[in-house]
């Protein structure tokens, strides 16, 4: 066989089609290159008749037992299709790049997909999402769809309860079997809802490993959602993946990279004309400008999330869609807190504290933490050393870094009280160091 199959499958036409899993093109452009469909046949060990359906376009390659006995008979790396990951195939952990680098690029892919232009420069064209195996089934109906958002929304529970930590590996598992159904066939309105189904499996996905530390997967994770959510034209969903990437920056210190990312879901949020959605991305807006010590632009979105949040209704807002008074009240409270009115602050966490569903542990833990840092900061030490110690109690059945790392504030606070809060101060460091 002169044919050398390494060199063919770098060709970019060739790339393409194996991306695609267009086995027929791959098949054709063998054979202009001089491989006989019965050598195909034979390497593949797939029929003859069968390769000629292939090569016609009579039948479609869609089974992962298929695909995988071509993609091992001829030699083609299992990257290439998506099959697994591979050494030297796709992109690869940098973990020595630039935080600034990274941030880029992810607004860079972020704009490309809501907007289908670089708004925020150019796109590394070296991105792929990889796709991991697992069995494709012959058709996909809504029933699929309904067990996928039943194993999402169990999975977030759970993260909420324990940790992103513990979860992270199981929303990864489940995303590697359900991106599959994309394969199989399927009706067009069932597609959709799967495509909107992957889009928020991704982004409790994301959710997970931001709970663990993880940035650079979140981000991953986001993209991804948000293609999906694109091609299942749910703007809903883009917009909100794009308030949890904002979420992530400013975890990490970066508001003005969150301010960015909120301003960009505000493009798919007004088409989806959904109130709620708009208050969640003001509210955040809100926290953010005060980060920025903006305090006027701070104002404004406070006084429009929550005129937006007056106007929601069950009627258009979807069920999907967790946003309530708590949810408003905790980042209201921590725009108020960097804006230095630690009165406001502790009345708007202290109403969101007094509603919160109490099985979210991480959640629970986490506003205690604020409120509890804004006592301190107030000069309210009894009551700041209360809450903390509350709060630590709280964390300290959770697997989760997040968790550890709002955990600062409050160590800032009880160390700047002095020896009132010295208990506190240490517990706080000992939290700090402690896996969870």
């Amino acid at each position: 066989m002169g044919l050398n199959l390494a060199l063919f499958w770098e060709r970019p036409d060739i790339r393409d089609a194996l991306a695609a899993r267009d086995v027929g093109t791959v098949f054709r452009a063998l054979a202009a290159a001089g491989l006989p469909q019965r050598d195909i046949a034979t390497l593949t060990g797939v029929a003859q008749s069968s390769v000629s359906e292939i090569v016609t376009g009579t039948r479609k390659v869609q089974a992962y037992d298929l695909l995988d006995r071509i993609a091992t008979g001829l030699g083609i790396p299992r990257a290439y299709m998506g099959l697994a990951y591979s050494p030297g195939c796709g992109p690869c952990p940098q973990d020595e790049e630039d935080e600034d680098v990274k941030r880029r690029r992810f607004l860079a892919h972020a704009g490309r997909i809501v907007l289908g232009v670089a708004v925020f420069g150019e796109v590394d064209a070296s991105f792929q999402p990889r796709i991991p195996c697992a069995p494709v089934p012959d058709r996909v109906g809504m029933a699929d769809v309904q067990q996928i958002e039943a194993a999402t929304a169990r999975l977030h529970s759970l993260a909420g309860q324990h940790g992103g930590e513990l979860v992270l590996p199981a929303l990864r598992a489940q995303g590697a079997w359900a991106e599959q159904l994309l394969w199989a066939s399927t009706s067009d309105p069932v597609r959709r809802a799967l495509l909107g189904s992957l889009a928020r499996l991704q982004e409790k996905t994301a959710e997970a490993a931001f709970d663990a530390g993880s940035r650079d997967t979140a981000r991953d994770h986001l993209l991804k959602g948000m293609e999906h959510a694109k091609a299942g034209e749910h703007p809903a969903l883009q917009a909100h993946l794009l308030y949890t990437a904002g979420r992530v920056e400013t975890h990490y210190g970066a508001p003005d990279a969150a301010l960015q990312l909120y301003q960009l879901a505000h493009v798919p949020a007004m088409g989806a004309r959904m109130p709620l959605l708009l208050a969640l991305l003001e509210i955040n807006q809100a926290r953010a400008y005060a980060q920025l010590h903006a305090r006027d632009a701070a104002l404004r979105a406070i006084d429009n999330a929550r005129e937006h949040f007056e106007r929601a209704t069950p009627d258009n807002t979807p069920r999907w869609m967790r946003f309530g008074l708590p949810q408003l009240a905790v980042a209201e409270g921590l725009a108020w807190a960097h804006l230095g009115n630690e009165d406001r602050a502790i009345i708007a966490l202290r109403a969101c504290l007094s509603s919160k569903n109490q099985t979210n542990v991480r959640r629970n833990s986490i506003d205690l933490t604020e409120l509890a840092a804004a006592h301190l900061r107030n000069g309210d030490i009894g009551e700041g050393s209360r809450l903390g110690m509350k709060a630590l109690d709280l964390a300290g059945t959770l697997r989760s870094q997040r968790t550890r790392d709002r955990l600062v504030p409050l160590q800032r606070a009880a160390l700047r009280s002095g020896r009132a809060a010295k208990d506190l101060a240490e517990r706080v460091g000992l939290a700090r160091q402690r896996p969870a």
